[in-house]
């Protein structure tokens, strides 16, 4: 089974996403690093100023990891989209 498939949703199927607003991270005493991140779940807690926070500790592997594919996936998103002879543009 995809890991898509076990993703977070809501009544209508779709995906449950966090706004994620800020991170802080450390190293903790054993060799292993900690991430906090802070997130709000609506616009409320937007306006409210309100935040959830989350923390891992992750093992420097993971990190590198981590820190790879996040930069992989920012870099992608940074790049101008590639137009192929079959996409269409339908401007109104």
């Amino acid at each position: 089974m995809s890991r898509i498939n076990n993703l977070e949703r809501d009544q209508a199927g779709n995906i449950i996403l966090r706004a994620a607003t800020r991170f802080f991270t450390g190293t903790v005493g054993n060799g292993a690093v900690f991430l906090a991140i802070e997130y709000v779940e609506s616009e409320e807690m937007v306006n409210s100023g309100t935040r959830n926070q989350m923390q891992f500790v992750l093992t420097p592997q993971s990190c590198l990891a981590l820190a790879s594919k996040l930069t992989e996936l920012a870099q992608r998103t940074l790049e101008p989209p590639v137009q192929t002879p079959d996409a269409r543009v339908f401007l109104e």
